[in-house]
């Protein structure tokens, strides 16, 4: 995601998900960091997606 919407996202978790209030110096580092390993052209953004293994299941079928 952009810087803007990961700013947009700490905003959402904020009033929705009761996070709470950050100083803008800390605010900006944590920022920074989204935006560098997780922004767009980052190593992370560059990576194909992974199957989850969440979603695999471990269990036959249901035979009815």
């Amino acid at each position: 995601m952009s810087r803007s919407r990961w700013d947009e996202t700490i905003t959402w978790m904020q009033k929705e998900q009761g996070l709470w209030e950050l100083d803008r110096e800390l605010r900006n580092q944590i920022l920074d960091y989204l935006e560098t390993v997780r922004g767009p052209g980052s190593p992370a953004d560059k990576k194909r997606p992974q199957a989850s293994h969440m979603y695999e299941y471990h269990y036959p079928p249901n035979p009815l």
